[in-house]
């Protein structure tokens, strides 16, 4: 009998959500942070854990999202069938980001890439060497719900620069860092946003915590005699002046056509009121019709408080400034 034994990495993470990379087999996130393809044992390491935590009451394999690839067919205007198509094995994906630094860099560096334009779920599925370390089942749920493979995520060089500076920008923020006493809202604001992974993509509570985590970035409880203080009337004033400095910029044109940006702002906090007063949005009539859609509403939202979350790491006394004025 053999004696040989595979090695593991020291701190790893599945990624949970099928990706391709952009025609290169590694990438370094951060010093000590790769991702790359898994290898033959890893892969081995993968499944066993997928067959033990995740459940398949209705016999759906697990492997489903990353040795099938997703073929759409359109049926009619707005209908479509999905087809799923064997991959080679070579050209499955199955991706891991392996770790060799301190044990909170995966957790950091997750908290991280949420804000950017690399989809990379890297905090449900880990593992030190060969054994399982930790299990998110609420936020792997919303992986295994269909019975046809996930959209791939097709990630540019762009999207991985933008992870790698993310995570060097925010290190100093995060669990631990030089900054992270001196402002607290930063770590704050990212585990906000990290928590409304356990919610259902669809969920409307998405919109409210969206609304939540930008009012705490940028604004200050209005002052009852001054209708100018009023959250709304901050949000028309603050967003546009913040937006100008992202570096990667957001158009409000090409979420919502030709609408003012103020009038964009007033719409979606008119919303995002209806919703925590248990009201009905209506986007076929009134102010909502500029901004289309809860769908719409939802997306514009999610890119720009990414956009916050990248920017506050460069300019964090600015944000504290506005926020008080």
């Amino acid at each position: 009998m053999s004696s040989f034994q595979f090695s593991f990495p020291k701190h790893w993470a599945f990624v949970l959500n099928p990706i391709v990379l952009p025609g290169i087999d590694s990438y370094e996130l951060a010093p000590n942070l790769i991702l790359r393809k898994a290898e033959q044992h890893e892969v081995v390491a993968i499944k066993q854990t997928l067959a033990r935590c995740v459940g398949s009451p209705f016999g759906v394999p697990r492997e489903l999202n990353y040795e099938m690839d997703r073929h759409e067919t359109p049926t009619g205007p707005n209908s479509k069938s999905v087809t799923p198509i064997p991959l080679a094995m070579s050209d499955w994906r199955y991706h891991i980001v392996t770790n060799e630094g301190d044990q909170n860099l995966l957790y950091r560096s997750h908290l991280a890439i949420n804000a950017t334009a690399a989809p990379l779920e890297i905090s449900a599925l880990t593992f030190v060497g060969g054994g399982l370390s930790g299990w998110r089942s609420d936020a792997a749920s919303r992986y295994f719900r269909d019975f046809m493979p996930l959209p791939v995520s097709d990630l540019s060089t762009a999207d991985l620069d933008e992870a790698r500076d993310t995570i060097a920008g925010s290190e100093p923020f995060l669990i631990g860092g030089v900054l992270c006493e001196q402002h607290p809202e930063v770590q704050r604001a990212y585990l906000m946003y990290d928590s409304l992974s356990m919610l259902p993509a669809n969920s409307e509570f998405q919109v409210i915590g969206l609304f939540a985590i930008i009012e705490m970035m940028i604004t200050h409880n209005p002052k009852l005699e001054d209708r100018g203080d009023s959250i709304t009337h901050q949000m028309q004033a603050k967003l546009p002046l913040l937006m100008r400095r992202f570096r990667r910029p957001i158009s409000t044109k090409q979420h919502f056509g030709d609408v003012d940006a103020k009038k964009v702002w007033s719409a979606l906090y008119s919303y995002r009121s209806a919703l925590a007063h248990g009201g009905v949005a209506n986007f076929a009539a009134g102010p909502l019709q500029a901004i289309k859609s809860a769908e719409a509403a939802a997306e514009y939202l999610r890119s720009v408080v990414k956009g916050l979350l990248r920017h506050v790491l460069v300019e964090p006394q600015l944000f504290l400034d506005l926020k008080n004025c």
